[in-house]
């Protein structure tokens, strides 16, 4: 997984929990377990160009974990901006081939553009109206 702080950062995803709770302990914040946006909640998921679509194997192995989230009936958040930016075309059509953009889609990572998308801020506005909306039901 990229970060926690730069793009380039590396965690192994068996150690994101780990990494997150510690991060959290050190900074004297915790997590409650809850089904409201709060403080280290997720509230961007993207699968970009930057660091997958230049790999295959990577972004069918996005798509099959896509399908085996909703075969188990797993979903996205509805504070979560999901996005999915792959580098070209190709990527769409291998994704299509295989049968994966459609469940892909049912988690809310839906093609939003090819390149540079979300991580540099092109979704910010999108997010940015929704956490103002939540945070006047507070």
């Amino acid at each position: 997984m990229a970060g926690p702080k730069r793009p380039q950062d590396k965690v192994k995803l068996s150690e994101v929990k780990s990494n997150f709770n510690t991060f959290l302990a050190d900074t004297g914040q915790s997590i409650v377990n809850s089904n409201e946006l709060d403080h280290g909640s997720v509230v961007i998921a993207a699968i970009t160009s930057c660091t997958n679509t230049s790999n295959p194997d990577v972004m069918v192995g996005a798509g099959i974990l896509a399908r085996n989230a909703v075969k188990k009936g797993l979903n996205s958040r509805s504070w979560v901006k999901t996005s999915l930016a792959p580098g070209s075309q190709v990527v769409d059509d291998y994704l299509l081939k295989a049968d994966l953009i459609n469940p892909l889609e049912k988690l809310g990572f839906h093609i939003v553009g090819h390149g540079c998308t979300t991580c540099i801020g092109i979704a910010a506005h999108c997010l940015k109206k929704f956490l103002i909306k939540s945070m006047m039901k507070i």
